[in-house]
Order: structure tokens, then C-alpha cells, then sequence
């Protein structure tokens, strides 16, 4: 269940349980997405055909990091302003598969933008 239900910051559960229609709906209500891990990963592969469709921009940030995650953050920032992104999703690997990765991420994210 999602912990922000009743609140009103804007967000909601997707009405159909499976990943694929969640990704092209936030796919669809961004103006693009950062996706952190493996990006041939299953997910990471949907989003990016997801983008490929709908004409919008992606980056991808490996986790772990393969460079200083300061130029990671600079990158991050970069391609949000070459790209406009106003409403950036955040997407990746889960957790069960790449332990780590939803704290490192929250993080990175929270420091690249700033």
C-alpha cells in the first residue's frame, strides 16, 4: 500500500498491479526519467522503449556508481536542464535485486538537487 494515500502531494497507486502499465503511465506523466542500475535489466529495458515511443528524453545512472557520483549529480543536472525536465521520475532496479541501491539512490538524487 502506498504510505502517501490521503495526503495530498499529488501521487497514487496505479490501478493494475504488474510493472508494465506503471512505467508507461510514469513515463507519460514525466518529462522524463533517470534510471539507476543495470539498464538491461527488464524494467530498465521497458522504460527505455517506453521513451523511445513517446519522444522523451532518459539518463541513466549505473549503481554502483561507476564515477565519482559527484559527476553523476553534475550529469543528473545537466541533462535536466538541456532537456527541460520539470517532472523528473526517478526508476531502476529494485532493491531485492540490487540491495543498496534505494537508499544510495535517495541520496544521490537528494544532493544532485539541492
Amino acid at each position: 500500500p502506498a504510505p502517501w494515500r490521503g495526503t495530498r502531494v499529488g501521487l497514487g497507486e496505479h490501478a493494475l498491479p504488474t510493472y508494465p502499465p506503471r512505467t508507461a503511465a510514469n513515463v507519460g506523466a514525466a518529462d522524463g526519467p533517470v534510471l539507476f542500475g543495470d539498464a538491461t535489466s527488464p524494467g530498465c529495458t521497458l522504460t527505455r522503449r517506453c521513451c523511445t515511443a513517446a519522444r522523451k528524453p532518459v539518463l541513466v545512472v549505473p549503481w554502483p556508481f561507476v564515477r565519482p557520483w559527484e559527476e553523476e549529480a553534475a550529469r543528473l543536472r545537466a541533462w535536466i536542464e538541456v532537456n527541460d525536465v520539470r517532472v523528473l521520475n526517478g526508476a531502476g532496479n529494485r532493491e531485492r535485486k540490487r540491495p543498496g541501491i534505494r537508499d544510495a539512490c535517495w541520496g544521490f538524487v537528494y544532493h544532485a538537487l539541492r
